[in-house]
């Protein structure tokens, strides 16, 4: 759950003659990203990622000490929850998000959007290790608002991603878009990430004038 205002974070649900009913629920935090692999279920809160062990039958045995493997990861009002998936050596990659729309308000000269070091982009961490934060991660790629679809593709040993587009076209440039325009033309892009030697790319421009347009301005990771 995204919020614990009405029950816990995570919320286990029991399926039977085709009728769901709430098993159990822990978790005394709200998030979006969740995942399973290695006898592990990994969830995610807004600065972080925690770890619950799984037992034979995938159940949760420790609901109430997970291991805390990420920690200390940016977290304002914009863009908090921290998407996250697993790959098949031990890896896992969150999405932290942009507390921007686009970065021309922070960098007016467009001289580097100051964001980049520890927003806008995807961590990857290991699995195995405890109180990982910047330091320990790996900056796999940059440029990215906010993801909020994230998935390792296991036919191609690669990260896809979905990227949430920016917003107010037309607020911010009347003249140029309509409101219909403003609704319909930015782009909520998918993007097929891969290690390049240089990341590149600034969050400016994430949309076209007259088309749905997706442009690949940072979707490349560092080595």
């Amino acid at each position: 759950m995204a919020s614990t205002r009405v029950s816990k974070g995570i919320v286990v649900l029991h399926e039977e003659g085709g009728k769901t009913t709430i098993k159990t629920s822990f978790a005394n935090y709200g998030g979006t990203g969740i995942a399973m692999g290695g006898g592990y279920l990994y969830a995610s809160d807004k600065s972080g990622v925690f770890r619950y062990k799984l037992d034979a039958n995938n159940q949760v045995t420790n609901p109430e000490n997970p291991d805390r493997i990420v920690t200390g990861l940016v977290s304002v009002d914009w863009h908090q929850p921290k998407a996250i998936t697993l790959d098949n050596d031990g890896n896992v990659y969150v999405n932290i998000g942009a507390p921007s729309n686009i970065c021309d308000e922070l960098d007016k000269n467009r001289t580097g959007c100051p964001l980049l070091d520890s927003a806008a982009g995807i961590w990857q961490f290991r699995t195995d290790k405890l109180n990982q934060s910047y330091k320990e991660g790996v900056h796999y790629a940059w440029g990215l608002r906010n993801v909020v679809g994230i998935t390792w593709n296991q036919q191609l040993n690669q990260l896809f991603v979905m990227q949430h587009g920016r917003d107010n076209l037309h607020q911010m440039h009347p003249k140029l878009f309509t409101e219909k325009q403003s609704a319909e033309l930015p782009a909520e892009c998918m993007f097929a990430i891969k290690k390049a030697i240089t990341p590149v790319g600034r969050m400016y421009i994430m949309t076209g004038r007259n088309k749905k347009t997706c442009l690949a301005l940072s979707m490349v990771a560092m080595a």
